[in-house]
């Protein structure tokens, strides 16, 4: 299936979604979400501007089944996914994983050869089965041509050759009974089949060959036509077969492309523009039979026109298309090119089919096809001479897109192309780009961060985009400095950096990562000096900034949970993890769920219940091994060993406190802390007091510069447990009391009972 087909198929679907979600029927979902999954349907086909969550599109899809399944069992019939965008397949496999609750079967249908793809298919998936569609045996092949034939039987000598020709394949032997009655070999008289020549009906050797045949028999003009709608594809529209026929010819078009669905090699099919006619091969070997032929000077021409006609007809939705214009224009230059043609109209061209495949890479790149985005930046960048500048921007929006699908090698390969091609060129703004992605980069794989040399050479980036009025560069760069700022666990500068970052997305009209920095400073709320009922208040205004991006919602909610379990609020909290879990649920196991799980296991934690919590940190950490992600994996790991802690599992819990030390890196202060703090509980148990004092103290040292007051109020308590284990009560006391400071100033309550029932009797109770 193409992409133009999948958007024509979504687009239907999408208003029917926009029809039947706007009244639904009691206990079904709620307006609110309904309106969710139609816009996010939008999004996703292009019928709005706006870029959704990556994350959204697979939820959006999925809801939609479910939904109209809800009028009754559905089934979706996908035809030729052999054909289908990454994106696409990554959809189906949404919805066969997790909308098992709905009656809707899905039926995808593909060439054996697709298994190569997505093994997975071929197996293992619950309520799923493959089965291969093997050649018709005789008796079938005989009762389909008896069925083609009519009525009227075909004489046994020409029905025997045929079935045994078309060796089980419908196709051929519905081409091959069609190309004998055209030949006149076989023709009706006197109300039965007779063969011309029964001893040699001339059956040609393959299916390529019977269309080939069939297409050499048509008059010139209907060739013509039918060349013309193979350059416009699968499915098409009458007037855009007119607009690329001669002008004198295209009075003509309507009749022949009637007379071409009468000889059945056309089929009428729904048009997607108002008032027009839409048609469709009866089969895409058809369409690539007449494709085939047309030699590659006319091939180049047709591409060209046909990418001036939808530039023509889109209006203000080219934006939309660009994919589909870029592409035609890709094809013109490229005929062209392998015809040795080189002159400045081939140079147009290929300038023309850079920028639309650029611009359709970008868009796909903010609505999170990182797949679709990679492709089509990469065959942009091949478009354009070695070192044009506008290659080079597409090589830092394609190192992006690398960095973010862990593709680092290639990543570091492209961002040290366009570091290079800045230097021959003297462009420092561009320079800054590829420091920046390079800087990303060691953020997500680096061991050895040195945190405030990232900071210095971020803040660098910063000044060279500012000198240039680059917006984009600025909130790439702002972003990276709030990463930083939460890697060194000052929350306050995190959070200052992320609202720059949202000033320069705005300004860029980069809604991703507005939504992104957005997500910084609810994250902050939790985990930042922001006392907890202010960071409620914050979080439920982010809420409602969200207004249906769905990651957005989740950010806002995750911290939410948190915050109302720090807040003594434990019924609300619950309920809030609930949401949480569901909405982290509907967009697939990710890093992004993974992250929701470990606030969810901390808002667990803080309402008591301890082995909801492990669980969650279990299911979060087993996600983000199968992706080899190691930095929120340390984070996840060692809050993991702090559980264990508190259900009495001491061994297990060094074990793992061990396991978060192995994978972090230097600078992630955060597992820096939490390892030493679980192993010094640990090791305080086996009698080697010294190393627990140790790494205790080293745990309080770290964190006393940074504004986490609960990491930091956890670190005091750790080494409180661990002073008092070796029998010194009044050092226990004091470090007990500092806890409860920080946790005062933060209002988390539940951390402050802690530290009041560890410095007793030393403090009465508030």
């Amino acid at each position: 299936m193409t992409a133009a087909e999948v958007a024509r198929e979504l687009e239907i679907s999408e208003r029917t979604a926009r029809r039947d979600l706007d009244a639904p029927p009691a206990g079904q979902a709620p307006d609110r979400e309904r309106e969710h999954i139609a816009t996010r349907i939008a999004q996703l086909i292009g019928l709005e501007a706006a870029a959704g969550p990556a994350e959204d599109a697979a939820w959006a899809f999925r809801r939609l089944l479910e939904l109209l399944a809800e009028r009754g069992p559905l089934v979706v019939a996908l035809d030729d996914l052999h054909w289908a965008e990454p994106g696409l397949l990554d959809l189906v496999e949404h919805v066969a994983d997790y909308g098992r609750g709905a009656p809707i079967l899905l039926v995808a249908m593909a060439r054996p050869e697709f298994l190569e793809q997505r093994p997975g298919w071929a197996g293992g998936k619950l309520n799923a089965t493959t089965m291969l569609l093997e050649p018709l045996d005789e008796a079938a092949a005989t009762r389909l041509l008896a069925a083609l034939a009519g009525p009227v039987a075909l004489p046994e000598a020409a029905a025997r050759p045929i079935t045994r020709a078309a060796e089980g394949n419908p196709l051929f032997l519905e081409e091959l009974l069609a190309a004998l009655v055209e030949e006149g070999r076989l023709r009706r008289q006197d109300g039965r089949w007779v063969a011309a020549d029964q001893a040699d009906l001339g059956i040609p050797p393959s299916i390529q060959a019977v269309l080939a045949a069939r297409l050499d028999r048509l008059e010139d003009p209907e060739r013509a036509v039918l060349e013309r709608a193979a350059v416009a594809g699968q499915v098409f529209e009458q007037t855009a077969v007119v607009a690329l026929s001669p002008p004198a010819e295209r009075g003509t078009v309507p009749a022949r492309l009637q007379a071409l669905v009468r000889r059945e090699l056309l089929r009428p099919s729904r048009s997607r523009l108002t008032g027009d006619q839409g048609f469709q091969f009866r089969h895409l070997l058809v369409r690539d039979a007449a494709y085939d032929a047309i030699p590659k000077q006319t091939r180049a021409e047709l591409h060209e026109l046909f990418a001036v006609w939808v530039e023509r007809m889109a209006g203000p939705r080219l934006r939309e298309l660009e994919e589909i214009v870029g592409y035609h224009l890709e094809q013109a230059w490229r005929y062209r090119a392998e015809l040795g043609i080189v002159d400045e109209r081939n140079r147009r061209l290929a300038a023309a089919a850079a920028r639309r495949l650029g611009a359709a890479g970008r868009r796909a790149l903010g609505r999170g096809d990182l797949p679709a985005a990679s492709n089509l930046l990469e065959r942009a960048v091949g478009l354009l001479p070695a070192g044009d500048p506008g290659g080079q921007e597409l090589l830092v929006e394609l190192a992006d897109v690398l960095v973010a699908t862990g593709e680092f090698p290639r990543a570091e390969e492209v961002l040290g192309q366009v570091a290079a091609a800045a230097a021959d060129h003297g462009d420092e703004r561009l320079a800054a780009h590829a420091r920046v992605g390079r800087l990303r980069m060691q953020v997500g794989v680096a061991s050895d961060l040195d945190a405030a040399a990232l900071q210095t050479q971020t803040g660098q980036a910063i000044a060279t985009f500012a000198e240039f009025e680059d917006q984009r560069g600025l909130a790439k760069a702002w972003g990276l400095l709030a990463a930083v700022g939460f890697l060194r666990c000052r929350i306050a500068e995190a959070e200052a950096a992320a609202g720059q970052a949202i000033t320069h997305a705005r300004l860029a009209r980069d809604e991703p990562a507005e939504s992104w920095a957005r997500g910084v400073l609810a994250q902050g709320a939790f985990w930042g000096p922001v006392p907890a009922p202010e960071g409620i208040r914050r979080c439920q205004e982010l809420l409602e900034l969200a207004a249906g991006n769905r990651r957005s919602e989740l950010t806002a909610l995750q911290s939410l949970a948190g915050l109302q379990a720090m807040d003594a609020q434990p019924e609300a909290a619950l309920a809030t993890v609930e949401q949480t879990l569901a909405l982290a649920g509907d967009m697939g196991e990710n890093r992004v769920a993974a992250l929701a799980r470990e606030f969810a296991a901390g808002a667990l934690a803080l309402a008591g219940e301890l082995a909801a919590a492990e669980e969650q940190l279990r299911q979060g950490i087993r996600v983000l091994e199968r992706q080899g992600e190691a930095g929120m994996r340390s984070n996840l790991t060692v809050d993991l060993a702090h559980v264990l802690h508190r259900l009495g599992r001491p061994e297990e819990a060094l074990r793992v406190a061990l396991a978060g030390r192995a994978i972090a890196a230097t600078d992630d202060l955060f597992t820096q802390v939490r390892w030493r703090g679980a192993a010094a509980r640990s090791l305080v148990l086996r009698g080697r007091v010294a190393e627990a004092e140790r790494l205790a103290a080293e745990a309080v040292r770290l964190a006393e510069p940074t504004d986490m007051l609960t990491m930091r109020g956890d670190a005091l308590l750790d080494r409180a447990a661990v002073v008092a284990a070796a029998g010194r009560p009044d050092d226990a006391a004091r470090a007990a009391l500092a806890a409860l400071a920080l946790y005062r100033a933060k209002g988390n309550r539940p951390g402050a009972a802690l530290a009041q029932a560890a410095a007793q009797p030393s403090v009465a109770p508030a």
